[in-house]
């Protein structure tokens, strides 16, 4: 919840606001997703992951930003 608020409900992929009150796997539920990807050097820490739908951190899988 703190990374939620900290990000205003808002995913930070496509910037819209995510409803917390859908669970997985609906597609617009919430997820953590991880700014520079695990399997590229990332961690866990608050400065590294961020709040995106489950279908926005889906498509942008283990890259560092969604391709356009």
């Amino acid at each position: 919840m703190e990374i939620a608020e900290r990000d205003g409900f808002c995913c930070q992929i496509c910037r819209d606001p995510v409803d917390m009150k859908l669970v997985w796997p609906k597609l617009w539920a919430p997820t953590i997703d991880h700014v520079v990807p695990v399997v590229a050097g990332g961690d866990d820490t608050l400065a590294n992951v961020q709040l995106a739908h489950f279908v926005c951190n889906s498509r942008k899988g283990a890259r560092l930003e969604l391709a356009s």
